[in-house]
């Protein structure tokens, strides 16, 4: 078994006996710091994976549609293959597989 495995299984299974307890006692128990610790180190990645993949999206979107307008200059005729390759820092070859993977038209 991982550490990390063995970790999760000890959290859960403390989080349990804590539990427990506190319904034997009537009351509540106080939090021990391993377990504050990681309800805080959950929150706080689940707070910083949302900011990280806010951001890559609008990134990624960005990319994608600056690609798209090139596809679709391109495709009208209005720039060639080779500059729209140019401007998108690939080859000819893969500008038009790519251009064919999303659905654009090649100019002949």
């Amino acid at each position: 078994m991982s550490e990390r495995v063995k970790f999760k299984w000890h959290i859960v299974v403390t989080d349990g006996v804590q539990r427990k307890v506190g319904d034997i006692m009537g009351g509540k128990v106080l939090e021990m710091d391993i377990i504050k610790a990681h309800r805080e180190g959950i929150a706080e990645g689940i707070t910083q994976g949302i900011a990280e993949g806010i951001t890559q999206g609008i990134a990624e979107g960005r990319t994608e549609g600056g690609n798209a307008m090139i596809y679709s200059i391109v495709q009208d005729g209005e720039m060639t293959l080779e500059k729209g390759a140019e401007r998108l820092g690939v080859t000819v070859d893969q500008l038009i597989a790519n251009m064919t993977n999303m659905g654009y038209s090649i100019p002949e």
